[in-house]
Parts: C-alpha cells; sequence; structure tokens
C-alpha cells in the first residue's frame, strides 16, 4: 500500500480503534485528482458518527443492506457558501432555534439499491 502513498499501518491501527469504540469503523475510497491530471485513488477515513445503514442488514459486510451512507452536519453559512444556488433554501430549512450557537444544516450522501 505503500507505492499508492496510503499510511496503512496508521490508517489500520486508527479504524481497529474507532471499531473498538462505535463498533464499527470504515474507509471510503475516492477519486481525486493526480498529480499528472489523471485520477487516483484515496482512501479517506469515514467518521462512525457520520455513518448510516440499513438496519436490517444481517451480513458482516453489509451486503445485503437496501441502503447506506454518510451526513455530516455544516454551518449554514458553509452550505450557503459551498451551493449558493440553494443558500435561500437551506436558510427556510434550517431552523433559527439551533441547539448549538451556529445553526447548521446536514449534508448527506445515501447508497440505495
Amino acid at each position: 500500500m505503500y507505492a499508492l502513498g496510503w499510511d496503512w499501518d496508521r490508517m489500520c491501527a486508527e479504524q481497529a480503534r474507532q471499531a473498538a469504540i462505535s463498533g464499527i469503523a470504515g474507509v471510503e475510497m475516492v477519486l481525486t485528482q493526480g498529480d499528472k491530471d489523471d485520477p487516483e485513488i484515496e482512501l479517506i477515513e469515514v467518521d462512525s458518527r457520520d455513518y448510516f445503514y440499513d438496519i436490517n442488514s444481517q451480513k458482516l459486510d453489509f451486503s445485503d443492506n437496501m441502503y447506506e451512507g454518510t451526513t455530516r452536519w455544516v454551518d449554514l453559512e458553509e452550505a450557503q457558501f459551498r451551493w449558493p444556488d440553494k443558500a435561500e433554501e437551506l436558510a427556510e430549512h434550517v431552523p433559527s432555534s439551533a441547539p448549538t450557537p451556529r445553526r447548521a444544516a446536514a449534508c448527506s450522501t445515501v447508497w440505495a439499491r
């Protein structure tokens, strides 16, 4: 894995620690732009607090699930900056009485069968 630029020993140890704490851990393979404008694969650690899955799944590798995904809470201002064409819609759907001093929006990615 060193040839691909991954620090596998550190990543594996951290994912084992996360699995021991929360019961689940993993990495996501994403395509990024390489140094020669070619696609490269990058491993990104998935925070178990952000991962959700079909609770009816019975297999250890979740291959029988109907959906899974990640979600991340971000500041409303950050979400509006990332998606300016949806800024007004985001403001309408985020309550002004958020439990934290800053208003937040959930950004999700869902994979379904």
